[in-house]
């Protein structure tokens, strides 16, 4: 028979780092599920900058009343 050496136990430091990994992707998975509400905020306040970005004509209209 072929004889299977034992696992060796696991460090602290593995069970550390699984739980960090673990807590990493739970994290990203949360994160991963706002992309559709991040994405809408972000169209709504570009088209809001848009829309309100009218220095620049305002400085050009000024600029032909004053000289």
């Amino acid at each position: 028979m072929w004889w299977r050496k034992p696992k060796p136990d696991l460090l602290p430091e593995t069970h550390d780092a699984q739980h960090d990994l673990a807590l990493t992707e739970s994290l990203i998975q949360q994160l991963a599920s706002q992309d559709e509400e991040v994405e809408s905020l972000v169209s709504n306040l570009e088209a809001r900058r848009v829309r309100n970005n009218f220095g620049d004509s305002l400085i050009i209209a000024m600029e032909r009343r004053t000289t």
